[in-house]
């Protein structure tokens, strides 16, 4: 029996492949100046990528097509978290991790230890997927009372909102920077909260 039926699996891989590839800026910084010593002077070169890029294709694939999704969905967290690991290891402590993967890596996490630990076989999809669920919407249910309670509504203004848009765009490889901006600014409203995130951010 799959994991999840294929249209499930099939949008779900969509959301773990996107998050793979928005660590692909970890490979456009030499080395890792802030790990440990004996680590920091490892390079990061496209050979490295290109190998982790490949594992995680297999294990990618293995998971959309319901083969050992188990075993796909331990990798794939794996990877995520080297990817972060690395990432922290490029930037100046308290840069924070990278979200995009975080939240996928903790769902896929939550859906394989609810599997693993549920007796019934017919049981264990539906488990899952439940526990999955719960930590997205738990996930998004505090980061909105977060941003409540830090700073009310004002988080929500056009100028923040035009911020994210604008400063979010380019922490993409090529082609995506050039996509997300021009679909922002493709409408009046995008436009102006793209000018008010680039007023805001001078």
């Amino acid at each position: 029996m799959s994991a999840l039926p294929l249209l499930g699996r099939t949008s779900v891989g969509l959301g773990l492949l996107l998050a793979w590839g928005s660590l692909g800026h970890v490979t456009r910084t030499a080395g890792m100046p802030y790990a440990p010593l004996g680590l920091d002077a490892l390079p990061m070169n496209g050979g490295i990528a290109l190998g982790f890029t490949l594992v995680f294709l297999g294990a990618w694939v293995a998971f959309v097509r319901g083969r050992a999704p188990d075993l796909a969905a331990v990798i794939i967290v794996m990877l995520f978290a080297l990817g972060n690991q690395i990432l922290e290891w490029q930037q100046p402590p308290g840069v924070g991790v990278n979200g995009a993967t975080a939240l996928p890596g903790a769902a896929l996490t939550a859906w394989w230890v609810a599997r693993r630990t549920t007796p019934a076989p017919d049981e264990r999809t539906h488990r899952g997927v439940e526990a999955a669920c719960g930590i997205v919407a738990a996930s998004y249910a505090l980061a909105m009372l977060s941003k409540v309670y830090t700073s009310g509504f004002a988080w929500a203004s056009a100028g923040n909102m035009g911020m994210q848009i604008a400063t979010q765009g380019y922490l993409v490889p090529e082609p995506f920077p050039s996509i997300r901006l021009a679909a922002a600014a493709s409408t009046p409203l995008g436009w102006a909260l793209v000018s008010a995130g680039g007023r805001r951010a001078s």
